[in-house]
Order: structure tokens, then sequence, then C-alpha cells
């Protein structure tokens, strides 16, 4: 592509972070209005990752459209004990973050080896009806996103679990 057809076609242009030797990984997903989704990542080794949940560009709307970004919220818990059901399950609070923009994103300067969830949940606009989104990681090491695995658990169990991990982490008297 020429710089010509680069300035006609795009109104900006936006590198946010590059590093030569991170590697990248995505899903794209879908949930419903009152939903929300379960994924599992595999993270190969420790180092800086950034995991992100990117909404569709408004620009790729009509102008006239209503169209606008819906509030996200997302936790990362890491997977201490894998389990069927959600009693068996134990999980690690790690972080968690929401936001209005395109993109949300939590940034780790270590995030340690091993398996997560990446819990998303999406407060769909009622002019909404593009429910697309994309989970991403970039980091230090190879990712893998396997799969969404919201129908192994119950949403209500789950948040208790990983908020009760959370409370565990938080010092007394803060």
């Amino acid at each position: 592509m020429s710089y010509e057809d680069v300035c006609k076609y795009f109104g900006r242009i936006q590198i946010c972070n590059i590093n030569d030797e991170y590697q990248y990984s995505f899903l794209k997903a879908s949930h419903n209005r009152d939903s929300f989704s379960l994924m599992r990542l595999m993270v190969s080794g420790e180092g800086e990752h950034t995991i992100s949940v990117s909404q569709t560009d408004s620009r790729c709307f009509s102008r006239h459209s209503e169209y606008d970004y819906s509030n996200c919220r997302m936790i990362v818990m890491k997977i201490e004990e894998d389990a069927d059901n959600v009693e068996e399950l134990k999980v690690k609070y790690m972080k968690g973050g929401s936001g209005w923009e395109r993109e949300s994103h939590i940034m780790f300067d270590n995030l340690p080896k091993g398996d997560y969830y990446v819990y998303v949940e999406i407060d769909w606009n009622e002019s909404t009806e593009d429910t697309d989104f994309c989970v991403t990681c970039y980091g230090a090491s190879k990712t893998f996103y396997l799969r969404d695995e919201k129908s192994l658990y119950d949403k209500n169990e789950l948040l208790r679990k990983v908020y009760a991990s959370k409370a565990k982490q938080t010092p007394e008297g803060v």
C-alpha cells in the first residue's frame, strides 16, 4: 500500500507498543446482552504481557449510525486447580479493569506461566447490534486462547470465588 493510499483510507494510525520479540494471540468472540465470556488463556512463560478486549471500531459503521462503545469489564484470574465444576475450581485473582473505550486492557509487568481465565462482560448499548469483540494477549511469551468456557460454570459462583481470592490478597485494614 502506498503512502497516498494510507492517507486516503485511514484518518489516523496509532502504534502503542512494539517489541519485535513479543508474541500476539487473539480469539474472536460474541456474547448477548446480560451474558459474559470466560476465555481460557494458556501462557507458556513468564514476563510482561498485556491482555485486552477490543470492540468493533466505530469507523466500521456508517457516519449516521448510532453505534457507540459499550462498557466492558474484565477480570484476569490464574487457574490454580482446574475442575469440571465451580465448587472444586481454584482461581487466583490477578487484575481487573473496565472502560468505555474501543479497547480495554490490563498490563502485567511479570505474568507467571500457567493457565488463566479472562472474564469479559460487556454491557451492550441498546442501539448496538454488533456484539462481536476480540480478546488479545501481547507479550514476552507464546500464548494461546483455547476457547470460551462460560458454559462450564455458574457466573455468580465463579465471581464469588474470584472475589474471595481477591479478598484474601488484600491486607487487613485496607
